[in-house]
Parts: structure tokens; C-alpha cells; sequence
């Protein structure tokens, strides 16, 4: 008999590779690589805990759930298997997309959550696409100068004696340093935008080709084959989010995850409102 290390598996003899992990089978289980696990996630919430476990589990993760007493409350521990953590850590971030989408859902009054227009990122993603950054430098740019704005003319007004709040020298010369390092910074910010721009375009670019990608691999029909009479709603999401997710790191492999987590997200949203 032959096991797979990843799944922990039994095979009869003749077959070398597991069909569910792609792994060579060995002859026995290490047990030194059973005992090499790594913290996952951690969470007070003991219902989030179960189902990131479970959903792990289903993945045919090793996972092991532990309570951390704390001084206040009881905490959830989830180690995996160090080999695994990376596509765990991608399991797990599925859940908490869903979470926060469901969360998010329930604060609109139980209604679908509107999708976003094209080329926008939804802020419930830990991604801040480069037209956000651009539009956030642009103001404090601005805001900053304004402010550098008032101060000079604050100054001006003590200096001319048309107010005496701060007529001093010394507070005219704090007034003064004040609006040099507001007019630096606003410069600054300013000046950053133009590479944000930049960014914001290519990344406007990159989007609409990965979502021309997700149409003609993944069109709704696709994403309804993978349901079963088994699935729950959760568990169908993860299922088909992590089917999505695989193929684009497998197509992009060098794109930032938190992206793809908000171009997907985008796109399900964009299925489901059809």
C-alpha cells in the first residue's frame, strides 16, 4: 500500500500519483512531517473559526483548530501544515471575502450589494487601486495648499496689524515655517500624481483584459457546473472563487493577490446582479 503525503490518503499497490493533490505518493507517512505546522489564522469569532476549518478541510487541508485562552476571551487558533500554509492562506481569504461580503450585504438592508462601475476596485478588498491612490494624493495635494494658503494670509493680517492674534516676530516666523512645510508636502503630493495616473491607466488596462479572461473561461454556466446537491451557497462561493483565483495566478503569476481577490469580486457581483 502507498500513501499521499498531502492528503494523508491510502492507495493500493500500482498507483503512484494521488489523484485529488497531484503528489508522488510514498510508502509511509513521515512523521516529522506531520508535526510541522504553522498558525494560520486566528479569530474570537468561534462560528468564522468552524468555517474557515471546515471549508479547509473540505480542500483537503490538514488543518487543526486549537482555543487560545486570553485574558479577556477565547481565541481560535488554525494551524496548517507548513507546506500548505501559502494555498491555505488563499482558502482562508476566500472565507473572509465572503464574510465581509455577507457583512456588508446585511448593512444594505439584506439587498445584493450594487456592482461597481468598470475599472472601480470595491473598497471591501484590502486593495486600493492606483485611480484611488491618484484621487487621494490630488486632494491632500490641494487640501495641503489651501492650508498653506490660509496660513500666509493669517500672517499677513498679524503682520499689517489688521488682527493681533500672533503679531510677534517668533509667531510670524512659526506661522512662516508652517506654510513652507505645507506648500512642500502639498508639492510633493502633487507631483506623485503624475505616476499615479500612469498606474491608474495600465492597471484600468489590465483589469478589463482579465476580466475579457474570466468571461470566456468562466461565464455563469461554467460557475453553475460546479454547484452539487451537496453545496451549500458558502461553499459553492468558495468553490467557485478559488477556481477563478488558481487559473488567473496561474495566467498572471506575478500579480498581487489582493488585486485578483478585488477583480473577482467584481466580477461575481457582476454575475450575479445578470
Amino acid at each position: 500500500m502507498s500513501w499521499c503525503p498531502k492528503c494523508k490518503n491510502e492507495y493500493r499497490a500500482g498507483i503512484e500519483i494521488c489523484p485529488d493533490c497531484n503528489e508522488e505518493l510514498v510508502a509511509e507517512l513521515s512523521e516529522e512531517s506531520d508535526s510541522k505546522f504553522v498558525p494560520l489564522f486566528q479569530t474570537s469569532d468561534s462560528e468564522l473559526a468552524d468555517k474557515v476549518y471546515n471549508y479547509l478541510i473540505h480542500c483537503k487541508i490538514d488543518a487543526k483548530k486549537l482555543p487560545l485562552p486570553n485574558s479577556s476571551e477565547l481565541v481560535y487558533a488554525l494551524l496548517v501544515p507548513e507546506s500548505d500554509a501559502q494555498e491555505a492562506a488563499r482558502y482562508t481569504q476566500t472565507v473572509l471575502m465572503y464574510e465581509a461580503k455577507e457583512k456588508e450585504k446585511e448593512e444594505n438592508g439584506g439587498e445584493d450589494i450594487p456592482t461597481p462601475k468598470k475599472g472601480r476596485i470595491p473598497v471591501s478588498n484590502l486593495h486600493l487601486s492606483a485611480k484611488d491612490r491618484y484621487q487621494e494624493y490630488r486632494s491632500s495635494g490641494i487640501m495641503l495648499l489651501v492650508f498653506a494658503a490660509l496660513i500666509i494670509a493669517f500672517a499677513f493680517l498679524n503682520f499689517f496689524e489688521i488682527i493681533t492674534i500672533m503679531a510677534s516676530g517668533p509667531s510670524l516666523v512659526v506661522l512662516g515655517i508652517a506654510a513652507v512645510i505645507f506648500i512642500y508636502l502639498g508639492i510633493s503630493s502633487l507631483k506623485s500624481t503624475g505616476k499615479l495616473l500612469e498606474e491608474a491607466d495600465e492597471e484600468e488596462k489590465t483589469t478589463s483584459e482579465i476580466l475579457t479572461f474570466l468571461k470566456v473561461n468562466f461565464p455563469k454556466e461554467v460557475l453553475d457546473q460546479m454547484q452539487d446537491d451537496s453545496m451549500s451557497d458558502e461553499l459553492l462561493y468558495f468553490t467557485q472563487m478559488n477556481a477563478m483565483k488558481e487559473a488567473l495566478l496561474a495566467q498572471c503569476p506575478n500579480t498581487d493577490e489582493n488585486y485578483i481577490d478585488a477583480i473577482l469580486e467584481d466580477y461575481f457581483n457582476s454575475l450575479e446582479n445578470q
